[in-house]
Order: structure tokens, then C-alpha cells, then sequence
């Protein structure tokens, strides 16, 4: 098959497309606005020079042909009529290219164009290992941010699990308590809903390098949400926990002033009552304690009203228990005491209120206990005061003054000393408890 060259075109063709170029190198026909040849790569621009030079050639030979023309008509006028002859400027000849150039040439031109392709082929090698390599880089550059926000957000979550655990637990006191113990049971039930709200077993995702970016992303998203889900019931349980507190605090603030009040008062009335039997010393103990709870009574430290609640309750059991003393203090004597001499005899009440006797058995006085006045001496007598002076009480083989008086001035022995005596001021003085 014969090469396609500028000469073998079909004229059909040339003159449907005049400006239709051919690769001078291949034959390719190419348009018109071509830069490489598609075919060989041979780039048009030389193949431009390359024409526009033979075309100058062949203007400078025609020319050159057309001048010499002229030169032989203007010679054969000038002959014919010398006197209109004139001189000739000459023209200028253009030589034809020479073969040996047009091969230097097209070998210099197939040396450009594979330097060309070499480049070309570079160029699209490095296009296609850069765009290989960039890939990879975005790829792995997108797995690891995906890892590290998918560990990010998991240690988050785990965090939230391990807060809400340790609410729960710290809360632990708040779940036993009862509506007597907060005086509201809305508010023990909104506790119990949000602690059965929080999940006993918490499942957290995981992050593995093997897992693809889109799988690390939902693991993260995941564990973001759950996350956010378990620190808003964990608030929820705080916050009821935190009202159920508060509420318990209050009502016992409120439980505890309410009974110191109440005590005072109690206090008050034993001081006016029962308690005046007590002596003076316990009865000023508990004045001080009821000073002390006035002015605690509206205190919003339930720490300092129950103190204060403690030592009012101590000083008024002293003085019931010092009243109770004083009330019946001659229990373990009371009795009927015999007159030594002078007849008669003496009753002893177990408030140590006494009776005085006639010979005839008949009551001739009656002498009140004066409260607070009995007192145990510790060397086996007792002593009191009432409405008619002083009295003893001697346990059996105590000495006594006024028996010991009695017997050295008549000399006689007192067999009664293993008896229980009492001695008072008043008629008759001496008297014996005779036993059985």
C-alpha cells in the first residue's frame, strides 16, 4: 500500500476538505487543527515549517523562471526598438532544496518525535503511579482519622459507663428510702423509674485497624450516641437522687425542731411538777438545758438541734430520777418507831413525813419532809429536815449522841444499840425501831 502523502490526496477529497492536513511522516490524514499527529506523535508545527519552506522554494523558482522570461521579452523589444530599451534591475533566484538536506531533515524530525513519545509515555506513567500512590494516601489518611475518632468516642462512652455506675452506687442509701422517711412519695417513685432506666450491662463497641473506615465511623457514631443516651439517664438519676435528698433533709430539720419544741415544753412542766421534789442543783441543771434548746429550736444545722435535744433529755431525767429520790427517800425506813421512855411513838412515812404518837397511841403531831433535804451521810446514818427540825436515822450498832448521853449518865448499858434508832428534836426525842 503506497504511503499517504500532500501528492497522492485524492483531488475528491482536497476539494471536499481543501484545508485537510496529512502527516507527511505516517500519511495520517488529521484535522486541520492538529498539533501531534494522532498516528505517529510527529508534531504538525514542523511539518508547517517544513511546507511553508518548500512552497518558498517553489515561489523563488517560479519567480526566478517568470523573470527570465521577462528578461528575453524585454531583450527581443529592446532589439526591436533599441531607443525604448532601458536597462534591467535583475532578480533574484531561490535555489532549489537539495535531496541530501530533505533526508537530514526528516531524520532530525523522527529523532524529535521519539523523544516526544519517550516523554509522552513518561508522562503517563508517572500520571498513573502518582494518581495510584495519591489514592492509597487519601485512602489510608481517611482509615486512620476514622480509627482514632472511633477510639476517641469509645473511651468517651466507657468513661460515661463508669460515672454512671459509680451514681448508682454512691446513690445506693437514696434507694432504701421510704416516703416516711422523705414525707413524699412522688419523689421516691421518679427515683425508682430513673434508676431502673440505666442498664445493668453495657455493651461498648470496639475499634480494630481491621475494620474499614465506613465500620470505624459507625462504631464511633455508635458509641457517641449511647454515650449521650447514658450521661443524660445518669443526669436524670442525679438529679432525683439530689430532690429525694433534699426532701429527707427537710423533713427530718423539720421532724427534729418540732421535737425539741415539744421537749421544752416537757421540761418546763417538770420543773413546775414532779420536779420540785428534786434537789436544787439537778433543777438548775436542767434550767440551763432548756435555755440551751430555746435557742437551737429554729437552727437549720439538725446536727445542733439533736445535741441539744440529747443534753435536754439528760438533765430532765436527772431530775426525775432526783425528784423520785427526794419523794419517797424514807422508803427503806419507813415504819413505827417506839418512844425509849416517855411512851408514845413515832410514824415514818416513805416521804419521811413523821407522825408523832401519844402514850395512847393517838397522833399528837404531824412534821412535813422539807424536799431536797434528805441526804445519806455514808457512815451508816441518813439525815433530813422537816417541818420540826432535824432527824437521824442510826442502822443497828451505830452510836448515836443523844443515846450515848442518855446511857453514861445513868449508867446503863444501851442493848439497844443493835437496834435501828432515831433521833429528832422534837417531844420524846429517842425512839427504836423494835424488829419482829
Amino acid at each position: 500500500m503506497s504511503e499517504m502523502t500532500p501528492e497522492n490526496i485524492d483531488k475528491e477529497d482536497k476539494e471536499k476538505d481543501p484545508y485537510m492536513m496529512v502527516c507527511e511522516h505516517c500519511g495520517a490524514r488529521l484535522p486541520q487543527d492538529a498539533v501531534f499527529c494522532m498516528n505517529c506523535g510527529t508534531r504538525i508545527a514542523d511539518m508547517t515549517d517544513k511546507a511553508e519552506s518548500e512552497t518558498a522554494g517553489e515561489i523563488s523558482s517560479a519567480d526566478a523562471a517568470k523573470s527570465a522570461e521577462n528578461t528575453s521579452d524585454a531583450a527581443a523589444s529592446t532589439a526591436a526598438s533599441p531607443l525604448e530599451s532601458a536597462p534591467q534591475t535583475p532578480q533574484p533566484t531561490v535555489p532549489p532544496l537539495k535531496d541530501g538536506d530533505d533526508e537530514q531533515e526528516s531524520a532530525d524530525m523522527s529523532k524529535h518525535r521519539r523523544a516526544q513519545i519517550i516523554v509522552a509515555v513518561a508522562v503517563a506513567v508517572a500520571l498513573v503511579l502518582g494518581g495510584g500512590l495519591g489514592g492509597w494516601w487519601i485512602m489510608r489518611s481517611k482509615h486512620d482519622k476514622a480509627f482514632a475518632a472511633c477510639e476517641s468516642s469509645v473511651a468517651q462512652y466507657a468513661d460515661a459507663a463508669a460515672k454512671t455506675k459509680k451514681a448508682v452506687s454512691d446513690n445506693d442509701d437514696v434507694s432504701k428510702l421510704t416516703s416516711n422517711d422523705v414525707g413524699d412519695q412522688g419523689l421516691i417513685d421518679a427515683y425508682a423509674k430513673a434508676e431502673k432506666a440505666i442498664p445493668q450491662d453495657i455493651d461498648i463497641p470496639g475499634c480494630r485497624t481491621s475494620m474499614s473506615a465506613d465500620e470505624l465511623n459507625r462504631n464511633a457514631s455508635k458509641a457517641d450516641n449511647e454515650a449521650k443516651t447514658l450521661t443524660e439517664k445518669m443526669r436524670t438519676l442525679e438529679k432525683t437522687a439530689t430532690a429525694v435528698t433534699d426532701a429527707r433533709n427537710t423533713k427530718t430539720l423539720t421532724d427534729a425542731s418540732t421535737a425539741l419544741k415539744s421537749k421544752i415544753q416537757q421540761a418546763h412542766d417538770l420543773i413546775d411538777g414532779d420536779g420540785t421534789q428534786a434537789d436544787s442543783d439537778t433543777k438548775d441543771a436542767l434550767q440551763s438545758a432548756i435555755d440551751a434548746a430555746d435557742k437551737a429550736k429554729n437552727s437549720k444545722d439538725v446536727d445542733a438541734i439533736e445535741e441539744v435535744s440529747k443534753k435536754l433529755d439528760d438533765a430532765m431525767n436527772a431530775v426525775t430520777a432526783s425528784a423520785a429520790t427526794n419523794m419517797t427517800p424514807c422508803s427503806a425506813i419507813a415504819g413505827s418507831f417506839s418512844a425509849f421512855q416517855a411512851g408514845g411513838g413515832l410514824l415514818v412515812s416513805q416521804n419521811c413525813d413523821m407522825q408523832r404518837l401519844d402514850s395512847t397511841g393517838q397522833v399528837s403531831d404531824t412534821e412535813s419532809y422539807v424536799p431536797g433535804s434528805f441526804k445519806n451521810n455514808g457512815d451508816g446514818t441518813l439525815s433530813w429536815e422537816t417541818s420540826g427540825g432535824p432527824c437521824t436515822y442510826l442502822s443497828p450498832g451505830v452510836h448515836g449522841k443523844q443515846f450515848d448521853e442518855f446511857y453514861s449518865v445513868d449508867d446503863v448499858e444501851d442493848d439497844t444499840i443493835g437496834l435501828p434508832r432515831i433521833e429528832t428534836n422534837g417531844p420524846g426525842g429517842l425512839f427504836v425501831k423494835f424488829m419482829g
